[in-house]
């Protein structure tokens, strides 16, 4: 789990939680109600993908 805090407005906690399927979400977004967080929204990501850097743009990175 991910919490980020904003420093100010309405929606400034963002959760970041991760479960196999639906009754898991459902779960994990009954608990933070009943911590007295309100969900304002919820989205469902189905793939993260990362890469680490490999030199392309180089010469901006470093200025050469």
């Amino acid at each position: 789990m991910t919490v980020r805090r904003l420093l100010a407005g309405e929606q400034n906690l963002h959760v970041e939680a991760v479960g196999t399927g639906t009754q898991d979400l459902s779960q994990i977004a009954n608990s933070l109600q009943e911590c007295g967080l309100d969900i304002v929204r919820s989205e469902v990501l189905e793939e993260t993908v990362r890469q680490p850097f490999n030199h392309f743009g180089q010469k901006f990175a470093t200025g050469n």
